[in-house]
């Protein structure tokens, strides 16, 4: 290899001479610039002096540190000092700060006061409405007897029962006969009270179904009605254990029933008896069902014997003590009932 190699022309003689036959003419010319580099290159020493960081021959983050420690220290020493002052002035030599600040910042005595202090302010509150109330309270309620549905004579019905009965003269006494008005209050047990429900029965839709019911109710025998199951957005079925005497009624005479006294279409608060339930009944168990909502379908097996007047948001507290499959979630009782004179 000559000593110099600067042209082209001294490349290719070189590679003639060599016979270097695998390599590209690019790969050639790149490594005899790299060999020229080589064979041309100087020594040279770097005497320049280094670049120095400010902050590392200062030691400025140490220094900091150093001196938050140092004003920390002197911090806690000033303390000292001064409690140590005070102790000299006040002639105490005991731990414990006794003064009243002290006291009065690290007790409950200043919480303690402003309770007192609000409670006696609620106190003259419920002090001023007890003086200025009044005896009679105005609940913007309706009497109950404005809720009752005006009373009109079945006579249709009535025409097939001419020669078995006679109804009196008074129509006040006709209603009572024929629109009796019953109600019984239910309870959550242990939970809450679900309210109470003002029915009005039709005598003539199911004599023997109303008598049991008003018997049961003037009688006050609570533990004689149930709630079985409860279907949201459905009904509710209750039964009714019949006394001895409604069962005699019941055995020995025909059940009587006439679907003409309410509509067919069911609206909420509907009570109605199926007529699959009739062996049941003669059993002794009257199995009826309150509706808590409108019905379109007409229940061509279920005859309707009453309406809820009063009640609707108890309506809404059964629905909720209901499942799909019809068990209530909570047993319910009834705690209340009578009938409305």
């Amino acid at each position: 290899m000559p000593d110099k190699i600067t042209t082209l022309s001294q490349i290719i003689r070189y590679r003639r001479k060599k016979k270097l036959y695998n390599m590209t003419p690019v790969f050639q010319y790149n490594y005899y610039k790299h060999r020229c580099r080589v064979k041309n290159a100087k020594k040279y020493v770097d005497d320049s002096p280094p670049i120095l960081h400010l902050t590392s021959i200062m030691n400025l983050k140490n220094n900091y540190l150093d001196m938050s420690a140092i004003s920390d220290i002197m911090r806690t020493n000033t303390e000292i000092l001064e409690f140590f002052g005070r102790l000299q002035i006040l002639g105490r030599k005991d731990s414990w700060n006794n003064s009243f600040d002290a006291q009065w910042r690290y007790s409950r005595m200043a919480f303690m006061l402003r309770a007192l202090e609000a409670i006696e302010k609620e106190n003259q509150f419920i002090a001023r409405r007890v003086l200025s109330a009044q005896k009679v309270v105005n609940t913007n309620l309706k009497p109950l007897s404005a809720s009752y549905p005006e009373f009109r004579m079945p006579k249709e019905i009535l025409n097939k029962y001419k020669s078995e009965i006679i109804l009196p003269r008074r129509c006040s006494e006709q209603r009572l006969l024929l629109r009796p008005i019953v109600y019984f209050d239910m309870e959550v047990v242990s939970l809450y009270p679900i309210g109470r429900f003002i029915v009005q029965l039709y005598t003539e839709a199911f004599p023997q179904a109303v008598l049991a019911l008003v018997r049961t109710c003037q009688q006050e025998k609570l533990r004689k009605l149930r709630l079985i199951r409860a279907f949201p957005n459905l009904w509710a079925e209750f039964e009714l254990k019949l006394d001895p005497k409604d069962m005699e009624l019941i055995t020995n005479s025909h059940i009587e029933y006439d679907k003409r006294s309410l509509k067919q279409n069911f609206r909420a608060g509907i009570l109605s008896f199926s007529l699959k339930h009739i062996d049941t009944l003669r059993k002794g168990i009257l199995s009826f069902a309150l509706s808590f909502r409108p019905l379109s379908v007409e229940m061509k097996d279920r005859v309707p014997f009453g309406v809820l007047i009063r009640g609707k948001r108890g309506l809404y507290l059964l629905e909720s003590n209901g499942t799909k499959h019809g068990k209530p979630m909570k047993r319910v009782i009834a705690t209340a009932m009578g009938v409305n004179p």
